[in-house]
């Protein structure tokens, strides 16, 4: 197996996360982490947020100078537009006419959509969420012919406007990486899990250690040479970490810096059997999972 793909798989894992939020950090649409003002990463297929991945990756020194001053921040307007931008692995290029629906938090089979949208020729979508008089908490669903039914969370609201980039993997990338992990990925009985690691400004971080205090599954770390380790105890410059044949269930997973176990955030998320879950993990106020 090549390392230029399995480069490329790593930065699709941390895709799923849900991705960069091209908005500025100081206010990223969803949470405000207080970080100074510089455009984040779009850490697309090509683009793992710690340099070109057609090239050598590019160190990128985490910024966690937020941590401890984190908030969730105030709504501006009565609704909030997430522009999300959706690449298909499968056919390397936009995910075109995937059904998109944003749903409240507590409808877990997403009965009644919040908003719902198709992808256009570019892989594009506007949803709209009310924001008035609290930030909108839900997760976003994915449908695509030939994929998994993908599942969106991150660990904070929306509060304003954003604009997100996802990658939408197929069973083809998911088995190359079991493949390197030497693991079998149930897809009847079990889910996959993707988690993108982002620090103050937004950018695709190092220096991160998940811990799952429920959900049970196969962890693993994309390593910063574009493959994947069960050894490894943090996030690399890579910036991914994953699960596979998470077992369905509620999920919690916490961050905490490496270096020395400072909380970074937590998210809570739900796996299905046969689906993808993708997180993105920003800085959280105190280290906590939001709550309503």
């Amino acid at each position: 197996m090549s390392t230029t793909l399995h480069i490329v798989l790593a930065a699709a894992l941390i895709s799923i996360g849900g991705c960069g939020d091209d908005t500025t950090p100081t206010d990223t649409g969803i949470a405000d982490t207080g970080a100074a003002d510089s455009s984040p990463t779009d850490t697309g297929p090509t683009d793992s947020g710690s340099g070109d991945t057609g090239d050598a990756m590019v160190p990128y020194v985490p910024d966690w100078s937020c941590l401890g001053s984190v908030t969730t921040g105030t709504p501006t307007a009565a609704t909030a537009d997430v522009t999300a931008t959706f690449t298909d692995f499968g056919a390397s290029g936009p995910a075109v006419g995937a059904s998109i629906q944003y749903c409240p938090w507590d409808d877990i089979p997403c009965a009644s959509p919040t908003d719902t949208g198709t992808t256009d020729s570019m892989g594009m979508v506007t949803l709209t969420v009310p924001t008035d008089p609290d930030p909108y908490w839900g997760f976003v669903v994915v449908e695509l012919t030939e994929t998994r039914r993908h599942e969106y969370y991150t660990s904070v609201p929306v509060v304003n406007d954003a604009t997100p980039s996802a990658l939408i993997l197929n069973d083809a990338a998911i088995n190359v990486i079991a493949l390197v992990l030497a693991e079998t990925q149930d897809y009847d009985a079990n889910g996959v899990i993707g988690l993108g690691a982002l620090d103050c400004a937004g950018r695709v971080a190092s220096g991160m250690r998940i811990e799952l205090t429920t959900g049970a599954g196969t962890a693993f770390y994309a390593t910063e040479d574009g493959t994947f380790s069960t050894s490894l105890t943090e996030t690399s410059t890579a910036g991914a970490w994953g699960v596979l044949n998470a077992v369905p269930g509620d999920f919690t997973a916490t961050a905490f810096l490496g270096a020395d176990s400072t909380p970074i955030g937590t998210i809570n998320f739900r796996v299905k059997a046969g689906e993808v879950a993708g997180l993105f993990m920003f800085p959280t106020p105190d280290g906590a999972a939001y709550t309503p």
